[in-house]
């Protein structure tokens, strides 16, 4: 024997057409809601009352519904009757009164066996509270009168009687977006006369036969949804019936199909965060479980923005979850018009990009400058060009090797003026065979004695700060002292007995100044140099140690240099944010300078990262 369990869909369609399938499998198969071309709808939005107050967005409720019963369902437009501020004789004309229920247009109008019948109602609905019987409430009627209102109860008995005429293979729906407690929706306001706080309405006995959606249950008032400016019960209903109640909150699945039992829990999950959230009441709708399935389409306009923000925002999450550069591309390159986080995500991609040159560029600079090729590391310098100052400095002193300009930046030091003169030169090294009073001076033609190599020597010593004297090529005691004094600041080994490339190199390698650069005895520091005291009364100057700066903040960079006037300068630069201003990208960067250890400036510039200009703030 076949299992019924085990039948697939398609087999099962198939068994039901030959007439091989009855009982229960052919009773609980969903019936898609699709074939409308003869079904029919009553669609009423009743706003304006005369004896109450208004219920703001009951026209615009009714106005989406048929615009998803005839663009989603198929219903034709001249099949969805729409009433809007029905009075009761116009209720009583449509479904029929209690005393002749088949005098209704609705019974008239369907078909048997070929309709599907879809009511709804937004408006107010109001209750007895002797019988404890809800009733809507016609455009005309008094919220205190019950027998000015149309019957809950007679509403579901009399469509029983037209879901008996279009036969159990067609579905006949009713939905209601109102509440029945007595409360107009506003916070304090009351339909009634008599107040009657935490009413509970009776059910209807009628209506076991059709498929109810009730926007709340109990005695809690239906909200409003603000925003789409619809009734809240009805954009959720709507929204879920567009697709996000068929995949989540993404509504992304393939499938062009929603389960009822899917738009059923979507719709109440939904209903109750939004009112909690937004209006911090409860609302708690009811809907009847049903063997239906809703095709899915383009969501009606008065909730197209709303679904495609939910959709945005889930396809955002799945994104930066992701965390990769095909994500976050992904996301951008698909988000369509609405795209809530497209800047956030281009940020993030152009940080990743920032990250990776600046990584290369510390690669670039570390394998470059060791061997001393900073023209192609300037070369290869795209946005992220870190050294490029560091660079174009070692350069500079380079060239000026190459023309002799070195020299004629020195003849200051070497020709004092007549103000400063030059203090008594340091005692020269001493062999063990020297005279004391023989100065050292090495032989011609001896190896390490170049010339050339010393002034490259000479050069790297003054930058660092280990070097006063001139730069003139000749292996002198100042230049032996100041190679000593190398060694000795920076922990190095140097051979101070002869001048070579590889010490040119060794002391080129280092960034910044390395030596404090004291004077001597009878010396002051001026302009970088030691001159001689003026006269007996001037007090000798000795240059003091620079004062400590703070250490190096999380985030900061900083680069150092010594100016013309032989300060030594540090600048140090963080991002205090990023923002995007006229679809451009701006960094605010905070700059700190500090001259010889003293804090001197402190400033925000903004650096627009397209075209990499700088301005004040």
């Amino acid at each position: 024997m076949i299992s019924e369990a085990s039948l697939p869909a398609f087999l099962l369609a198939v068994l039901l057409w030959f007439g091989l399938v009855s009982g229960p499998i052919a009773q609980t198969l969903p019936a898609t809601l699709s074939d409308n071309a003869e079904s029919i709808a009553v669609v009423i939005g009743n706003k304006a009352y005369k004896q109450t107050s208004t219920v703001d967005f009951a026209h615009n409720d009714a106005e989406a519904i048929k615009a998803w019963l005839t663009g989603t369902l198929g219903f034709r437009e001249q099949n969805v009757f729409l009433l809007k501020d029905a009075t009761l004789s116009e209720l009583n004309q449509v479904f029929g009164s209690e005393v002749n229920p088949q005098a209704g247009r609705l019974w008239r109008s369907v078909s048997e066996s070929r309709s599907n019948v879809f009511v709804y109602y937004s408006g107010h609905g109001v209750p007895d509270l002797a019988t404890r019987q809800p009733f809507l409430l016609p455009q005309d009627g008094n919220p205190n009168l019950t027998e000015t209102g149309y019957s809950l109860q007679a509403l579901y008995r009399n469509l029983e009687l037209v879901r008996q005429k279009i036969g159990s293979q067609r579905q006949l729906i009713v939905m209601i977006d109102a509440c029945f407690t007595g409360e107009t929706g506003r916070k304090g306001e009351s339909l009634l006369a008599v107040s009657a706080p935490g009413f509970t309405p009776a059910r209807p006995r009628a209506g076991g036969s059709i498929v109810k959606l009730v926007a709340t249950s109990g005695a809690t008032p239906a909200n409003w949804d603000e925003k789409a400016k619809l009734g809240l019960f009805t954009s959720r209903f709507l929204m879920g019936a567009a697709g996000l109640a068929q995949a989540g909150q993404s509504g992304s699945s393939n499938d062009m199909r929603i389960v009822w039992s899917e738009l059923q829990s979507y719709v109440v999950r939904e209903v109750e965060a939004a009112a909690r959230r937004d209006s911090g009441r409860e609302q708690a709708p009811e809907i009847d479980e049903a063997a239906i399935v809703l095709p899915v389409a383009l969501p009606v306009p008065a909730v197209a923005r709303a679904v495609g923000l939910t959709r945005d925002e889930a396809n955002w999450r799945r994104a930066k979850a992701a965390g990769e550069r095909s994500a976050l591309e992904g996301y951008i390159a698909r988000c369509g018009e609405i795209c809530q986080y497209r800047e956030v995500a281009m940020e993030l991609l152009l940080d990743r990009r920032r990250s990776a040159e600046a990584a290369t560029d510390e690669q670039n600079w570390q394998r470059l400058s060791a061997a001393g090729q900073y023209e192609e590391y300037l070369k290869g310098c795209r946005v992220i060009c870190a050294y490029r100052t560091v660079a174009q400095g070692y350069l500079r002193l380079a060239h000026a090797k190459s023309d002799g300009d070195a020299e004629k930046l020195q003849s200051g030091a070497a020709q004092p003026s007549p103000t400063e003169q030059p203090g008594p030169a340091p005692a020269p090294l001493l062999t063990p065979s020297q005279p004391a009073s023989a100065p050292l001076k090495p032989e011609a033609g001896a190896p390490g004695n170049d010339p050339q190599v010393i002034k490259a020597l000479q050069v790297e010593l003054k930058r660092v700060g280990c070097h006063a004297g001139a730069i003139d090529g000749e292996w002198g005691a100042s230049t032996q002292q100041a190679m000593r004094s190398f060694n000795r600041h920076a922990g190095a080994k140097l051979d101070t007995g002869a001048a070579s490339p590889g010490a040119v190199e060794k002391i080129r390698a280092q960034p910044r100044l390395v030596c404090p650069g004291a004077c001597s005895s009878g010396q002051r520091l001026s302009a970088g140099r030691c001159v001689a005291v003026k006269d007996k009364t001037e007090k000798v100057k000795q240059a003091k140690p620079a004062p400590s700066i703070p250490p190096l903040a999380a985030g900061q960079n900083e680069q150092r240099f010594r100016n013309s006037s032989g300060q030594n300068v540090v600048v140090r630069a963080r991002t205090v944010r990023t923002y995007v201003e006229n679809g451009q990208t701006i960094r605010v960067v905070e700059r700190i300078v500090y001259r010889d250890g003293v804090e001197v400036d402190r400033d925000q510039v903004k650096v627009n990262l397209a075209t990499n200009q700088a301005s004040g703030i």
